[in-house]
C-alpha cells in the first residue's frame, strides 16, 4: 500500500485510477474489453526484463512530452495492454528498475491527459 500511496501523490491520483477497470475503460472506448485487458496482469506475470512484453517502447524515453507523443500512435489493444502492465509496475515498484516506473508514471499522465483532451473524462 505505501507504493501506491507515493505514486497516487507522484501522478495527482492516477495510479489508483491506473489500477482500477474505469481508466481501462476509457483509454479503450469500451467497457468490458479495457477492464480485461487491465486485469489480466499481475506482479508474476509482468517480467521486470521485459515489463511491455512485445510492445516496443525503444527510443521512446521517459519524458512526460516523449511518452504522450508515443501514447497517440498506441491501437485501443496496446493502449488497454500498457494499463495493464502499467498498473502492475506503478503497484509493485520495488520489483522493476526506476526507468520502467518513471515510464509507466508518465504513461499514466499521458494517458489521463489525452482522454481529457477528448473530452472522455467522467
Amino acid at each position: 500500500m505505501k507504493n501506491i500511496i507515493l505514486t497516487s501523490m507522484t501522478v495527482g491520483g492516477l495510479a489508483v485510477l491506473l489500477a482500477g477497470p474505469a481508466i481501462a475503460q476509457n483509454a479503450s472506448g469500451s467497457g468490458n474489453a479495457g477492464a480485461d485487458g487491465a486485469n489480466g496482469f499481475t506482479a508474476k506475470n509482468v517480467n521486470h526484463l521485459h515489463p511491455f512484453g512485445s510492445i516496443n517502447v525503444y527510443n521512446v524515453g521517459i519524458g512526460l512530452a516523449r511518452v504522450s507523443a508515443w501514447v497517440k500512435t498506441l491501437s485501443a489493444g496496446e493502449r488497454r495492454e500498457m494499463v495493464g502492465r502499467c498498473s502492475i509496475i506503478i503497484q509493485n515498484q520495488q520489483n522493476y528498475y526506476s526507468e520502467t516506473t518513471s515510464f509507466c508514471q508518465n504513461f499514466a499522465i499521458a494517458v489521463a491527459e489525452n482522454l481529457n483532451a477528448n473530452g472522455n473524462t467522467r
